[in-house]
């Protein structure tokens, strides 16, 4: 039987934006526990931290180095979301190696998943929306450079806006389905949003109303999603998995199922394309059929 692998550290688990934050490590806790407890052939891979140069793909020196600054201090905002804790710095790039090494193991034709990953609302020289640095962003600018075809796929409840914006003039195709952001933040990814120069239409956003349920989120899956996969051919698809469109969800308007976000991969899986599955949203602990 072939191994499950998946990309994990004890330091993910050092996350502190603070106890009333809705964005706290029980969830990678709970991630790899049932990971353990429920799949006997389980890999477990622990990254290295990115480095500067990774970051510097897509962050500003500035901006790094406030977050260095912000890490020592222990205290601070890089936004009013976002505050700043001990160790920001080093659990952030902790994350970011997680990432960039499941777009290298997909590259070579693995499917894997890095739980702390998705934070795609990160921008040049900005973090905010619980996003630090732009792992996304980074690890496909990571493959791009290489020369390898990547494609994002990003199905959070909330728009990919940093993702977007870091990579709006790249020829690296991003798609983004998210709730309405007339409606939610960030207040980005509206569908007349398709990128510049030679990114020009390699930004797809497809914004769903308040309340769509799998019908909607599958809709957009098979008659746009799959059908630009299929037109791009990637060799490497990065999944932004972000779980916050779950119809439970305190942060978010959607109304999907486990039975939506299952029939989604699955459909995913029929391009036949490696994925590095990162993780995202995702903010009830409870999860019903």
């Amino acid at each position: 039987m072939q191994k499950v692998k998946i990309i994990y550290s004890k330091e993910y688990e050092t996350i502190n934006f603070g106890s009333d934050h809705p964005f706290s490590p029980q969830r990678f806790k709970a991630t790899i526990k049932f990971y353990t407890e429920n799949i006997p052939n389980l890999e477990i891979i622990e990254p290295e931290p990115a480095t500067e140069e990774h970051l510097k793909l897509v962050h500003t020196q500035d901006y790094i180095d406030l977050v260095k600054q912000l890490s020592k201090l222990g205290k601070g905002y890089l936004s009013i979301d976002t505050p700043a804790f001990k160790g920001m710095y080093e659990w952030a790039t902790k994350c970011t190696g997680g990432s960039i090494l499941a777009a290298e193991k997909a590259a070579q034709g693995e499917t894997i998943f890095n739980p702390c990953g998705g934070y795609h609302h990160a921008r040049k020289n900005e973090g905010t929306g619980f996003c630090i640095f732009n792992d996304i962003a980074i690890a496909a600018k990571h493959l791009h450079e290489k020369g390898i075809r990547v494609a994002v796929v990003d199905w959070d409840a909330h728009a990919g806006d940093g993702t977007m914006s870091t990579l709006y003039k790249e020829p690296i195709l991003k798609i983004s389905i998210h709730e309405d952001p007339h409606y939610i933040y960030p207040g980005d990814g509206f569908k007349e949003q398709v990128g510049e120069g030679k990114g020009h239409g390699y930004t797809i956003n497809i914004p769903l109303p308040p309340y769509a349920t799998d019908e909607e989120f599958l809709m957009a899956i098979n008659e746009i999603v799959i059908p630009a996969l299929e037109k791009y051919e990637p060799e490497v698809i990065l999944l932004q998995a972000g779980a916050d469109g779950y119809f439970t969800d305190p942060l978010t308007h959607l109304a999907y199922t486990i039975q939506g976000y299952r029939e989604a991969a699955q459909q995913l899986r029929k391009i036949d394309t490696p994925v590095a599955i990162l993780g995202g949203g995702g903010y009830d602990t409870e999860a019903l059929p």
